[in-house]
């Protein structure tokens, strides 16, 4: 009886933390204007680009949409509260190095006191206020957040709305493995882009490292190179002495 009690008023107090502090605030999101024709259309061209093939049985198909609709209309899902905001800037530096994938999730709070988070097909996640409560730190909501990008990201949730699972599971195998190489690209092109920046900065900067010169004049730095040569580093008249010397241990 006593464990009865206490566990109802945590399931209280969650509930009255999420009707004071968590409250929607900024433009509807257009996830929130979906109908559920249009989520359903969503979901079946989904699946069929996971299993690679027309989808015949819809019937899975039309009652999962149906539920997700059911829950967005239900008056429980939050936006720009203080726990979506936070699950995005988290996202954020999780998929600093996959933009494309970070472009395809949105996050939402769901004012439920059960201690879940779940993933849709269509990139929404949700987080149960229920679920923030028990947790201690923003480390285990990240790690909470890449588990349910993850599911995203290998389509889990298509396993169960597609038939024929081996040809499914061949196709969706083949979409991670694409999937994958355009990030490995996408992160190659940026890594190649940020050091052809860099060697341009070095190129410009260079006059400022200093000119070997064989006519020195009393102004010179009396300092060797770092290359060990016995030149030392001479410096135009447009450069002062003080700048020099930092730039000799660039």
């Amino acid at each position: 009886m006593k464990k009865t009690l206490l566990l109802l008023a945590a399931v209280a107090a969650v509930q009255l933390v999420c009707a004071q502090a968590l409250r929607s605030r900024g433009p509807v999101p257009a996830d929130l204007k979906m109908s559920v024709q249009q989520l359903y259309d969503t979901d079946v061209q989904r699946a069929e680009q996971y299993a690679g093939r027309r989808v015949r049985d819809r019937q899975q198909l039309l009652e999962a949409s149906y539920r997700i609709n059911k829950m967005l209309a239900g008056g429980h899902i939050v936006y720009g509260d203080s726990i979506s905001l936070l699950a995005a800037r988290i996202a954020d530096t999780l998929l600093k190095d996959y933009p494309q994938l970070r472009s395809e999730l949105r996050f939402y709070t769901v004012t439920s006191p059960v201690v879940n988070a779940f993933t849709t097909p269509q990139g929404m996640i949700f987080i149960n206020a229920g679920l923030v409560a028990q947790l201690e730190n923003e480390a285990q909501l990240a790690f909470i957040i890449a588990h349910e990008i993850i599911h995203y990201y290998r389509a889990h949730g298509m396993e169960t709305l597609v038939g024929d699972k081996k040809k499914a599971d061949k196709a969706a195998k083949e979409a991670l493995d694409k999937r994958r190489r355009l990030l490995e690209m996408e992160k190659k092109e940026r890594e190649q882009a940020e050091k052809e920046r860099r060697d341009a900065e070095r190129r410009q900067r260079w006059p400022l490292y200093g000119i070997h010169s064989a006519h020195h004049s009393g102004g010179n730095d009396q300092r060797k190179c770092r290359s060990g040569c016995s030149q030392r580093l001479h410096y135009g008249d447009w450069e002062d002495r003080s700048m020099g010397r930092r730039l000799l241990s660039f």
